[in-house]
This record gives C-alpha cells, sequence and structure tokens, in this order.
C-alpha cells in the first residue's frame, strides 16, 4: 500500500504526520481526523503498527537514550549519571525522578548504561512489601499486623484463592503462579487496601488474565477480605470522614496534604507518603554513617522509590549488605509496630 501511495505524489515522508494521515485518507479511513498515538491505536493496518512502533522506538532514544550519550544532559562531568529528584512532584510527597521511568521488562538494554565501577557490585536493596506494613502501622489491624509479623505472604493467599477461581491452568505453568501473583498484588490486594471500586478492580482483573471476571463473581472475595481486614476498613472510613472534616490528610510523620481528593487518594496519600518517608530516613542515616564510620562506599547512589541502590566493593560485600540492612529494617520512627523487611539483589 505504501509503494501504491508513493506513486500518487513526489514526496513521502513517514515522520510527517500529514503525510501519514493524507495516507490513510487514500486508504479510504475517511473519518480519521488526526494520527496521534489514541487514534492510530484503532486504525487496523500493519502501517498504523509500525508507525505506533516507530514512535515509541524514537520516544525512548529522545527521553532515555540521548540523554546518557557523550555530552548528553544526564551525563556530568565525571562521566556518571547524577539523577534529578523533587518532592513536591508527586503528591504523597514521595520523591520523583525521571530515572524512575526507565523501560523495565522491554528495552532492558537501557538500563544496563548504569553499572558498576570495576571491582564492585551494584547492589538494590527493596523494602519488601512496605506499603502493605505501613496499612498495619496506620490501621493498627490485628489480623493485618499477626499475619505480617509471622511473614505471611499477603498476596500469595489470595493469589491461591482469586486464580484458583478464574486462571487455574495458569498457575500449574512454570512461572505461572508469579505472574498471577503480580496482577493479585498490583490489581487486587493494594487497590482494595487503597479504596479501589470493585467494578474498576473486576476490569483490571480481566484485562489482565484474559478473562471476564465480573463484578458480581469477585463480590464473595471481597466480602471474605473485609471480613478479615475489618481493622483495614475502619481505619480507611476513618481517615475519609477525617478528610472531610479538616479538609487534609496526613502520613504518620505529620506531612499533609491539602487539596481536592477523591476517596482513593484520601487513603492512598497516608499510605505511599509514609512508607516514602521510612525509605528516606533510611537513605539519610546510610548515607551519614557511611561517611561518620570512614565507609562512603556505603553511601546509596540511588533511590528508586521503595528500593536504595549502592556500589559496593568484592571484599566487604557481605559486611556491606549487613550493615545496610540492620539500618533499613531498624528504623528510629516509634509508629512502626510491625518488622520491617529488605530483599537484596546483586548484579553488574
Amino acid at each position: 500500500d505504501v509503494e501504491k501511495f508513493k506513486h500518487t505524489r513526489a514526496k513521502f515522508n513517514p515522520a510527517s504526520n500529514k503525510d501519514i494521515l493524507d495516507f490513510f485518507k487514500w486508504l479510504g479511513f475517511d473519518r480519521l481526523r488526526n494520527v496521534d498515538e489514541e487514534a492510530l491505536s484503532k486504525v487496523d493496518h500493519p502501517v498504523a503498527r509500525l508507525e505506533l512502533k516507530r514512535r515509541g522506538e524514537r520516544k525512548l532514544r529522545s527521553t532515555y537514550v540521548a540523554p546518557l550519550l557523550d555530552g548528553g544532559k544526564n551525563v556530568a562531568r565525571d562521566g556518571h549519571y547524577h539523577p534529578e529528584y523533587s518532592h513536591v512532584v508527586t503528591v504523597t510527597s514521595r520523591l520523583n525522578s525521571e530515572a524512575h521511568n526507565w523501560p523495565r521488562r522491554e528495552r532492558k538494554e537501557i538500563r544496563r548504561a548504569i553499572c558498576a565501577p570495576l571491582g564492585h557490585k551494584f547492589v538494590s536493596a527493596d523494602y519488601g512489601q512496605i506499603e502493605a506494613r505501613v496499612v498495619a502501622m496506620l490501621s493498627k489491624d490485628e489480623v493485618l499486623i499477626e499475619e505480617t509479623q509471622r511473614g505471611d505472604d499477603i498476596h500469595g493467599v489470595w493469589t491461591d484463592k482469586i486464580g484458583a477461581s478464574f486462571v487455574p491452568k495458569k498457575l500449574s505453568e512454570p512461572g505461572g503462579r508469579k505472574w498471577v501473583r503480580d496482577g493479585i498484588k498490583n490489581l487486587w490486594t493494594f487497590p482494595q487496601f487503597f479504596k479501589s471500586q470493585l467494578r474498576s478492580v473486576a476490569l483490571d482483573l480481566s484485562a489482565r488474565f484474559g478473562v471476564e471476571i465480573t463484578e458480581r463473581a469477585l463480590q464473595p472475595f471481597n466480602d471474605e477480605f473485609w471480613g478479615k481486614y475489618a481493622g483495614v476498613l475502619r481505619w480507611q472510613k476513618a481517615v475519609i470522614a477525617f478528610y472531610w472534616e479538616r479538609g487534609y490528610v496526613e502520613t504518620l510523620t505529620g506531612f499533609r496534604r491539602h487539596e481536592p481528593m477523591n476517596e482513593n487518594e484520601i487513603v492512598n496519600m497516608p499510605v505511599q507518603g509514609t512508607a516514602a518517608q521510612i525509605v528516606l530516613d533510611a537513605q539519610y542515616r546510610i548515607d551519614r554513617l557511611a561517611y561518620e564510620q570512614g565507609k562512603p562506599h556505603r553511601a546509596p547512589v540511588f533511590n528508586g522509590h521503595d528500593d536504595l541502590s549502592f556500589y559496593l566493593p568484592f571484599g566487604s560485600l557481605e559486611g556491606d549488605i549487613e550493615f545496610i540492612a540492620r539500618e533499613m529494617c531498624c528504623s528510629p520512627f516509634p509508629f512502626v509496630n510491625v518488622p520491617l523487611a529488605a530483599e537484596f539483589s546483586v548484579g553488574d
């Protein structure tokens, strides 16, 4: 089709929105008014899919690759990438950085541009299930506190219950349970804790698992969930009532947010904001102690929301990780009523 269309004009530039629109008009897509991403995603033609892919590649290059090339805006005179952070971009006050948006699953080679120096390993220390733990701190729900103290896999319980009802074959496939658990964690457990509507949860789970999951089918699980975590439900209702009475919500460290919010945002802000401040406190303490103890290599080099990353030398790797784990898990905040956990990944 493209070759035929080229013969109708002197020049055809696929990077020109006008030329792309003219092409589809020539094909008979008369109702097409523009060729933005939303419009092209609805056009059933291979050129539309190729153009969306081309734009995606171009955006990846301009946003993430070009700034890392020699002379790029993110490369400092020392040859290192120094992320810029802000705590006033996100509504929950957690740090925001352009590095947080780097592709995770596709185009992993972009992240490989960041590597440990010779003789070192890149170590990522992630706060395990920190937001679920903060819900326990805020709500003081006895069941959630007990499960967390025992080290129960909260997401895993609902993976087996809901997964067995809607995608049982997927659970038995190699790696399938982890894939289902990721969906349950992000589209069931946390949305419940953050006051999402059951209808939205059903739609999101349907899209994730590729099967129809109705609100009615999820209702028994919803009733069981809130029968189990009644303390969390009471806290949600209390924090919403507090917002409507006082006009703000706040984290456990006292950071407040005054502005119009829906119920999901009212409940989410104290959770995510408190979690962010636990991470920042650990980052500050580890950094300060690293220099006070004459071991500056222990200072964090990156904050990735719920994790801290380090360049650690081979020779002291185990001792350094033990020190970092202890500081991350021994938080000085008096409201911490459940164990904190740090999960470490080590690579190049």
